[in-house]
């Protein structure tokens, strides 16, 4: 399988299933960008949940590169914020934990979107 899309709806017991099924779609990845990969796609997942409209439906469209993979996360959101953290701050690191772990990442507003490359899409779709 060379793509992955999934509609989920914004409940927190959705993250869970969602890295699930991306541990199991990733299993072409060496284990270091799986890992980076299940991380960001829970966090980016996770801030939907929270931060998205109650009830709302996320989308998670993954797309398999030769070296990586590129996801986006959409939402029915309007609003992204990411606001600095103290070290003491409970919570509200997914987009900086996302800006470790990928290699390029971006959001658009209305509807929220978050897009994220692990590894490199430059080299081209993975075949069937």
């Amino acid at each position: 399988m060379t793509d992955l899309h999934l509609e989920i709806r914004a409940d927190p017991a959705m993250v869970a299933y969602i890295r699930a099924i991306a541990i199991d779609w990733a299993r072409f990845l060496p284990p270091p960008q799986r890992r980076s990969l299940v991380l960001a796609i829970s966090e980016v997942v996770t801030n939907s949940v929270l931060y998205g409209p109650v009830g709302g439906t996320i989308s998670v469209h993954a797309r398999r590169y030769r070296q990586g993979v590129r996801v986006e996360v959409r939402d029915d959101g309007h609003e992204v914020r990411v606001a600095p953290r103290r070290p003491d701050d409970r919570g509200g690191r997914g987009l900086h934990i996302l800006t470790s772990l990928a290699s390029s990442w971006g959001v658009q507003v209305s509807p929220t979107r978050v897009w994220f490359v692990i590894g490199d899409e430059a080299s081209g779709p993975a075949g069937p």
